[in-house]
C-alpha cells in the first residue's frame, strides 16, 4: 500500500479482496464469452441463406433452378 507495514488481517483482507476480485473478473470474462457464442449461433442459426436458385422477377413456379442448369426433355406415352 504506502509503505506502510500491514497487520497479518490487513494483509489478509487485502488478499481475500484479490481473490473475489479476480474470481468477478474470470466470472464475468466466461459470461461475456458464453454470450458472444450464444450470440455468433443464433446469428448464423437465423441468417438469410443466399443461393443460386432464385426464381426469376416474372417467372411461374415452372421456371425454377439455375438458368444454366442442363436440360433433359424426357417423353413417356403408352398407346398400346
Amino acid at each position: 500500500m504506502t509503505g506502510k507495514r500491514l497487520s497479518r488481517r490487513q494483509r489478509a483482507l487485502a488478499e481475500q479482496k484479490r481473490r473475489e476480485r479476480r474470481r468477478w473478473l474470470r466470472a464475468s470474462g466466461i459470461a461475456a464469452l458464453v454470450v458472444v457464442v450464444l450470440g455468433g449461433l443464433y446469428w448464423s442459426g437465423n441468417r438469410p441463406r443466399t443461393t443460386d436458385s432464385v426464381v426469376p422477377a416474372g417467372a411461374d413456379r415452372n421456371a425454377w433452378g439455375l438458368a444454366r442448369a442442363p436440360v433433359v426433355i424426357e417423353e413417356w406415352s403408352d398407346f398400346g
